[in-house]
C-alpha cells in the first residue's frame, strides 16, 4: 500500500472530520506547521530535540465552542487499509499530545476506520472518537505475539520498533519500503466511543457558560 495512497486516505478523513465539526456549530481551523509551513517540517522529519518533536507532532486541528469560546485540540487518525483491524498511534506523536494535556489541555483523537475505495470524493470511514486520557493502548508485546517468531519486530517499554528488525530488513530486501519504521502502538478497539456520542461529549467537558 502506498505512501500517495496512505496520505490521501489521511487528507480526506481530515477533510470531513472538519467539515462534521463545523456543521456541529464548531469553529475549526487546521493546526501547526505542517500545514502552514510543510517545507519547514519536512527539513525537520529526522529531528529528535524536544522542540523540533513539538512543532512535528502537533494535533491537526484545533476546535472551539461558546459565545465567550472555550478550545480543545483534535487530532485525527485513520486507518487506510480495510483489512487493518485496530489504529496505531506512533510513540512520538503520542508523547506529544500527552505533553499537552498534562499541560492542562483538552486532547481529542477522532478515528476513521477506511472501508472501501470508493472514489476521491466519496471515502468511507467507520467513525468513533475519545479524549486522550480515555485512550488505551494495547502492549507491544501482544501485538507482536501475533507474528511468528522469526518475523516479529522488537518491543521496548511496550512500543514496537519495526526499524532494524530482522523483518523490515527483509522486506527492504523484497523491495517493499512502504512499512512505516517508527515505533508504535495498537489502539484498544473497545476504548474508543462511537462517533454520535462526540458532540455532547464535548459541550459537557468544555466550560461553555
Amino acid at each position: 500500500m502506498s505512501w500517495f495512497w496512505r496520505q490521501m486516505v489521511s487528507t480526506n478523513f481530515e477533510r470531513q472530520l472538519f467539515d462534521r465539526l463545523a456543521g456541529m456549530g464548531f469553529h475549526i481551523a487546521q493546526n501547526g506547521t505542517e500545514h502552514t509551513h510543510p517545507a519547514f517540517v519536512d527539513k525537520l522529519k529526522r529531528s529528535t530535540d524536544q522542540t523540533s518533536l513539538a512543532i512535528r507532532y502537533q494535533p491537526d486541528g484545533v476546535a472551539s465552542l461558546g459565545e465567550i469560546p472555550c478550545s480543545f485540540y483534535i487530532e485525527a487518525k485513520t486507518t487506510a487499509d480495510p483489512n487493518q483491524k485496530t489504529h496505531k498511534i506512533e510513540k512520538n506523536a503520542w508523547e506529544q499530545y500527552w505533553r499537552l494535556q498534562n499541560n492542562g489541555n483538552i486532547v481529542v483523537i477522532a478515528f476513521g476506520k477506511f472501508q472501501d475505495r470508493g472514489n476521491e470524493k466519496a471515502y468511507n470511514f467507520a467513525w468513533h472518537w475519545n479524549f486522550l486520557k480515555c485512550i488505551k493502548l494495547i502492549p507491544g508485546q501482544e501485538t507482536v505475539s501475533h507474528f511468528p517468531i522469526g518475523q516479529r519486530f522488537p518491543v521496548e517499554n511496550d512500543w514496537v520498533y519495526p526499524r532494524g528488525s530482522k523483518r523490515a530488513a527483509e522486506l527492504r530486501a523484497l523491495g517493499n519500503d512502504n512499512f512505516s519504521g517508527t515505533p508504535y502502538r495498537e489502539v484498544v478497539t473497545e476504548s474508543l466511543l462511537p462517533w454520535d456520542t462526540f458532540r455532547q461529549s464535548i459541550i459537557e467537558r468544555l466550560d461553555t457558560s
